[in-house]
């Protein structure tokens, strides 16, 4: 397993760092960067896509009307964080920045992304639980029925694994993070 942080590390105290390898990390922030950028893309088209089936089989106003406040929650929520990341990456483009402050400010974009995520996925929740319980014995009889497997626990099923997923995600982003921030009090860069 490589350490891209103990790769840059070592560029960054050398005296002559070596270019092509440097180069290739700043790509591969980048392309860290655009995949966080299409994980949130992601996470709200199918939370959007989620909701607007569950619409078309509600049976209460009440249940359309809940889905509209947490689609639009989830569109809000999209936009702010959306803005948040572009001011804090052009933060960094403002005056010249040191490979650490950029490294911090990513990860905080990253961490905010898995927030980001968890918040999406606690409020598609908080809409699916109640609808399915109270739609599950109207529409099909059984928990366990084949239309269910495919509309509640197939679903429940990738939420609790992106869950997983970005739990395990945070806690190393966190890590690297409290490194970062060590090495710039350290090289009393923090502001």
């Amino acid at each position: 397993m490589t350490d891209p942080w103990g790769d840059l590390q070592e560029l960054w105290h050398r005296d002559a760092p070596d270019a092509p390898k440097l180069v290739r990390q700043v790509r591969r922030l980048e392309r860290t960067r655009l995949w966080s950028r299409l994980l949130r893309l992601g996470v709200v088209a199918l939370g959007l896509s989620g909701l607007a089936a569950a619409v078309a089989h509600s049976v209460t106003l009440v249940e359309a009307g809940a889905a509209l406040v947490i689609a639009t929650t989830i569109v809000a929520y999209f936009g702010w964080v959306t803005r948040d990341e572009a001011r804090h990456y052009e933060m960094l483009s403002r005056d010249s920045t040191s490979y650490l402050r950029s490294r911090q400010v990513q990860l905080k974009s990253e961490l905010r992304t898995i927030t980001f995520t968890w918040v999406i996925i606690g409020v598609e929740l908080s809409f699916f639980v109640p609808w399915l319980i109270d739609g599950i014995p109207l529409h099909f009889g059984s928990f366990w029925s084949p239309a269910v497997v495919f509309a509640w626990w197939i679903p429940l099923l990738g939420m609790a694994l992106l869950l997983a997923i970005t739990v395990r995600a945070a806690i190393r982003r966190r890590r690297e993070l409290d490194q970062v921030n060590g090495l710039l009090v350290k090289e009393d860069l923090v502001p």
